[in-house]
Formats: C-alpha cells, sequence, structure tokens
C-alpha cells in the first residue's frame, strides 16, 4: 500500500544501496565538494573527479524527487515535536542548521529505511559472489535466492567486484557494481525491439538496483553505466595504483532490479539490459549542460538609475515643503504581535500569533499576557452567545 509519503524511486547515489557511487579518497584527504579524491592517472596528482551519479543527475528531471523529499520532511515534523520547536526557534538566515533539522525530519519519517535495506543486500550479494557465506537475516534470504537464480539464467559468472573507476574524457570516477562474463551466447531484447547477442566469454558491467521503482530513473542509470562502460582506468584501492579498464562491452549493460521490499512482502528479481551507447551520447549533453552552467559572460549591465525609497521620498516631500505650511504624513505600520492578540477574533487566531512570537524570539510574558486575556474575552463573549 503506497501512501502520499512513498518516494517515486530511490535513484543512485550515496550512501550506496543504487550504485555504489560514494564519494571515495585515496589519500584519506576530503573532497570539499563531495567529489572522488583520485591521484591524476599521468601526473599523480591528487584532484577531484566529479561523481558518475551526479554527472548523470546534470540533464534529469528531479521534480518527483524533491517532492517526496518536502513530503517527508513535513511528515517527519509532525512526528517529532522537539525539531519543529528547534526549526521554529532558528533563523531563516542559519541555513545548516535548518538544513540539519530538516534531514533529521526526513529520516524520522523513515526517509533511511529503503536505502538502509539497499546497503544490506548490496552488502550480502558482495559476500555471496566473493563465495562467502554471508549471515542473512531469513527475511532476507528469498532476495538472494532471486539474485543469485538471475545469474544462472543468463550464465553469468562474477569477474571484479565493486571498483572504482575514472571516465578521463569527461574527468568523472565512480563504483561499478559487477564485471561479469558470458558462460554462453545470449540474445537479450533492447528498447524498440530490437535484439543484442552478447556471445559466449563477453564481458558486462552489471548493476544491482533495490529502489521500489526505476520507472523515473533509466535516463541517470543509462548515463551512469555508459560512464563505467567506457572508463579508461580502474582503480586498485589497495595499490593505490591504475590498470586498464578490461574490455567491457559498450553497447548493452545490465541491470539487476532487487527491490528492498520489507519482510514477509513478496520478492521479485527482474534482469534488464541498458541501452548504454545511446546512454553514452547522452553523456556528451550532461557534459554539454556541465560546461554551459559555468557561462558568466551573459549580460552586461547598461545603465543603473537609481530612485529613493517611500522613506526617502517623504523626507524630501518635507524638507520641498518647508516653509510653505506643515506637511502631515501618515505612515501605516503593521500591528504588532500584542495589538494582533488583542484584536484576534477566534481562539484559534492566537497560537498562529504565540508561534511566530517564538520563532522571532518576541515571545514576551507580556504578549504572553495579552493572549490569555483575549482568550477569556473571546470564550466569554461565546458563553453569553
Amino acid at each position: 500500500m503506497t501512501t502520499p509519503f512513498d518516494q517515486p524511486s530511490t535513484l543512485t547515489g550515496s550512501p550506496d544501496p543504487e550504485g555504489g557511487d560514494g564519494a571515495y579518497s585515496f589519500d584519506g584527504k576530503p573532497d570539499r565538494w563531495r567529489r572522488y579524491r583520485l591521484p591524476d592517472p599521468q601526473t599523480g596528482k591528487a584532484q577531484g573527479y566529479t561523481r558518475a551519479t551526479t554527472f548523470a543527475k546534470s540533464i534529469s528531471d528531479t521534480y518527483a524527487l524533491s517532492m517526496w523529499g518536502l513530503r517527508m520532511g513535513g511528515y517527519g515534523l509532525t512526528l517529532r515535536g522537539d525539531l519543529y520547536a528547534r526549526l521554529a526557534s532558528t533563523s531563516l538566515d542559519d541555513k545548516e542548521t535548518q538544513n540539519g533539522i530538516m534531514e533529521e525530519a526526513k529520516n524520522a519519517a523513515g526517509a533511511k529505511v529503503g536505502a538502509n535495506l539497499g546497503t544490506a543486500l548490496h552488502s550480502f550479494t558482495e559476500a555471496v559472489d566473493k563465495g562467502e557465506q554471508p549471515n542473512i537475516p531469513p527475511p532476507y534470504r528469498p532476495h538472494i535466492a532471486a539474485y543469485t537464480a538471475l545469474l544462472e539464467k543468463y550464465g553469468l559468472e562474477i569477474v571484479d567486484i565493486e571498483k572504482v573507476v575514472l571516465c578521463a574524457t569527461y574527468g568523472i570516477a565512480g563504483t561499478f557494481d559487477r564485471i561479469v562474463r558470458f558462460t554462453r551466447d545470449v540474445t537479450v531484447e533492447l528498447p524498440g525491439g530490437k535484439t543484442y547477442t552478447f556471445t559466449k566469454g563477453t564481458l558486462a558491467v552489471l548493476d544491482l538496483k533495490t529502489g521500489k521503482d526505476l520507472s523515473y530513473g533509466w535516463l541517470e542509470i543509462a548515463i551512469q553505466l555508459a560512464i563505467y562502460g567506457n572508463a579508461e582506468w580502474i582503480f586498485d584501492k589497495v595499490a593505490k595504483a591504475y590498470s586498464l579498464m578490461p574490455d567491457v562491452n559498450r553497447d548493452v549493460a545490465l541491470v539487476v532490479h532487487l527491490p528492498a521490499t520489507a519482510p514477509g512482502d513478496d520478492v521479485k528479481a527482474t534482469m534488464y539490459a541498458v541501452d548504454i551507447a545511446a546512454g553514452w551520447d547522452l553523456a556528451k549533453l550532461c557534459a554539454d549542460v556541465r560546461e554551459a552552467r559555468k557561462r558568466k559572460n551573459l549580460a552586461t549591465a547598461l545603465a543603473v538609475i537609481e530612485e529613493p525609497g517611500v522613506e526617502g521620498a517623504l523626507l524630501e516631500a518635507q524638507d520641498e515643503a518647508s516653509g510653505q505650511g506643515e506637511v502631515v504624513v501618515d505612515i501605516v505600520r503593521p500591528p504588532t504581535l500584542i495589538e494582533r492578540a488583542q484584536t484576534a477574533r477566534a481562539v484559534g487566531d492566537l497560537s498562529p500569533i504565540w508561534m511566530e512570537a517564538v520563532r522571532l524570539r518576541q515571545d514576551s510574558r507580556e504578549l504572553a499576557d495579552a493572549i490569555k486575556a483575549r482568550k477569556a474575552s473571546l470564550l466569554a463573549d461565546s458563553a453569553a452567545g
């Protein structure tokens, strides 16, 4: 059953239930923009590389995901009165604190549940693919069984697991989930009714996705996997050294969709073929968009005319009228919080006044007394009929 707070899709990102693309630093020093920090393959000098998932989002429509975040944050505030109070007492200028509060609110609403389960499934499948026997809780054993059955169905063997790659063409880094080898010829269907045959021995990129719904994310996924497939370098975290990327297929990649369902729900694993040749064409568009965002020379100020504000204009009027009789100027100001409390028309109008006072840090004893007096007066009027 869905709710108004259900996420439209759990896409790529960090932590890495959807693509293993958390920022990595080879020397332990963080990058200020949370990018990959790797040595330049030619000079060895450390530098930051944009994450593949960030790059792939350059042309995405993130409206649905943004709206999901707003719903989760709002719902979390209804569950956590302490966060609501903290938010009310924080200045709008304190963006860092407000962002932290809203992240806590989203987590209170369960925003990280799917990501945590996805991370667990990634860890379980990785251990199994390494030939280990992890302690998998019973509710998640069907997930792993479905995953391994898909690999067997398509005759896939694991060649490499969770490696950092660098696509020097666009200065992008990322972490693929798997490189697999086909142990027999396999023909798959692509969008538009086209077919594609992987011959025995072909290497391909395979990614594990654990979000509920991938329908919002195929554009990003195709670009992300195209970056992996066209990367020139693979980085060894242990040796801190590069080697050439294996000769993987650059036309089609694979995705195993293994939704991180709750215990007791049915488990369904699906194998997808992804057209990464098209994804590579779209990567060029991403690069163009990111370059366009850097443009600064698009407008020139031709003239500036300044006029005095309202108060300045009134002062000028008074100066001009001096000696010609008194000029009377009525300036209308907004009512104070106490005046609003004293003239409130309903009891329900008083609480918002007090909450605004708390936010503005004007919650004085005088205002509290005014609110109490007005509440008593309104209740008395109501009782009198």
